[in-house]
C-alpha cells in the first residue's frame, strides 16, 4: 500500500468524522449538553479523528501548517480523562476548531 493511498484513507475517515460530529452536534448547545447520546457520539468521533491524524504521514502532515499535535492531544486527552471531559469546552471546539478542521481535510483531499 502506497502512502499515499494510506494517508487518503485516514483524510476521508477523518472529513467523514467531522461530518458526523456537525450532525450530532446541529441539535444545538443546549440539546447537545443534555444529551449523552450525542456527547458519546461527538467523543467517539473525536477519538477517531485523533487515532487517523497519528497515522498521517509527517509529509501530509507538514502541509499548510494545521496543528494536528493538537489534534492528537485532544483525542489522547478524552481518552485518558473521560471522566473529566467538560461538554461546554467540547462544544467550543465543535464551534471553534472543527470547520477550519473540516476545511484543511477537503484542501488535502482535492489537491493532486
Amino acid at each position: 500500500m502506497s502512502r499515499h493511498y494510506r494517508d487518503e484513507a485516514y483524510l476521508l475517515h477523518i472529513r467523514d468524522c467531522c461530518a458526523k460530529i456537525r450532525d450530532y452536534s446541529a441539535i444545538g448547545a443546549q440539546a447537545f449538553l443534555q444529551s449523552q447520546l450525542h456527547q458519546d457520539a461527538v467523543v467517539r468521533n473525536f477519538q477517531i479523528i485523533g487515532e487517523a491524524a497519528k497515522n498521517l504521514s509527517e509529509e501530509t502532515k507538514a502541509i499548510g501548517g494545521f496543528q494536528w499535535r493538537d489534534a492528537i492531544a485532544f483525542r489522547n486527552f478524552i481518552v485518558h480523562q473521560y471522566m473529566g471531559v467538560d461538554y461546554r469546552l467540547l462544544w467550543d471546539v465543535i464551534q471553534q476548531d472543527l470547520p477550519a478542521l473540516e476545511s484543511h481535510i477537503l484542501s488535502l483531499l482535492a489537491a493532486p
